[in-house]
């Protein structure tokens, strides 16, 4: 694969169509949504109870508000990534592109990506959820052996910390074999009209077939997205830390309410997701094409049932 080819030809693409920032906001806004929650919380306090049900009180309250808003962002951001393949699959063909004719496409395949994601995010999922009750454990018996009164719970820390570690070893590799998966099964749901089940195979066949490939250009997306993403985040973080601060100032002992905790995080979250739009549209068309060279060589299958000549 001609990397110098696909890279120049999505920027060209990128520059070309700003429409498609539209769609890579969407999409930065979704990838982003994890920042929503921001807990204001002191864990030796919550595992001493000094202050533990005010505050624990206080994530609960956060998170009620903050997961309806990430699920809420994480569906925008995924329908708006099949909208920007079908725009980036659109251009490369026709060089031209028809908003319109593009969010018709990537709904109409909605339910496919979605499903997808699911199959590839539930064994995460699972692994991570008991994760957090055993990591919560561990930090618990941790603090009480640090104290000094109970010296047997460092041992039991000790495991907790034995299982993380080994759930981790497992969850990691799992999540870098998922997002690559993802990638360009997404791609053949949009591109080949793959079903979830045949995009699922489809993505695991060229990740292994195309797997150095694959790996490199993810390698240079994935330095360039975090680079960027962090001076965007520096940028819009500066204003809204000054603010947060100025609005600490007036508060009582109590602490910043949790509705502004939520409300600095969003904007935030905004702000970072508009000034990456163009860059997220960028690296979208970029898979894409690079998906179209992965399977350019493939035999392509077969539409149409041959007719059968019947004799009088």
């Amino acid at each position: 694969m001609d990397y110098g080819s696909v890279l120049s030809r999505a920027m060209q693409i990128g520059l070309k169509h700003p429409t498609l920032w539209l769609l890579g906001f969407f999409v930065a806004l979704g990838s982003g949504s994890v920042g929503l929650f921001n807990p204001n919380i002191d864990f030796a306090n919550v595992f001493t109870l000094n202050g533990a049900a005010e505050r624990l009180d206080a994530v609960v309250q956060q998170l009620a508000l903050a997961v309806p808003v990430f699920v809420a962002l994480s569906l925008v951001g995924l329908l708006a990534q099949g909208c920007l393949i079908a725009g980036a699959q659109q251009v490369a063909d026709e060089s031209r592109l028809s908003l319109s004719q593009a969010l018709r496409l990537g709904a109409s395949r909605f339910i496919s990506l979605l499903l997808l994601s699911t199959l590839l995010g539930l064994p995460i999922v699972l692994l991570a959820a008991p994760s957090l009750f055993v990591g919560l454990f561990a930090l618990g018996e941790l603090l009480g052996a640090a104290g000094g009164t109970q010296p047997e719970r460092l041992g039991r820390a000790f495991v907790g910390l034995a299982v993380l570690c080994g759930v981790a070893c497992i969850v990691l590799p799992y999540a870098l074999f998922a997002s690559g998966v993802q990638t360009l099964g997404e791609r053949a749901i949009i591109v080949e009209s793959q079903g979830a089940l045949g995009a699922l195979r489809r993505g695991t066949q060229l990740l292994f077939r195309e797997f150095i490939h694959v790996l490199l250009l993810g390698v240079i997306l994935f330095v360039i997205l975090s680079t960027l993403g962090f001076l965007a985040g520096a940028v819009v973080s500066a204003p809204l830390g000054i603010i947060t601060v100025l609005f600490a100032a007036d508060q009582s002992a109590a602490g910043i309410p949790t509705w502004v905790l939520l409300a600095v995080s969003l904007a935030g979250l905004l702000g970072q997701a508009l000034l990456l739009a163009p860059v997220q549209a960028c690296i979208s068309v970029i898979w894409t094409l690079a998906y179209r060279e992965f399977i350019r060589h493939d035999a392509p299958a077969v539409t149409s049932v041959p007719s059968v000549q019947v004799n009088p």
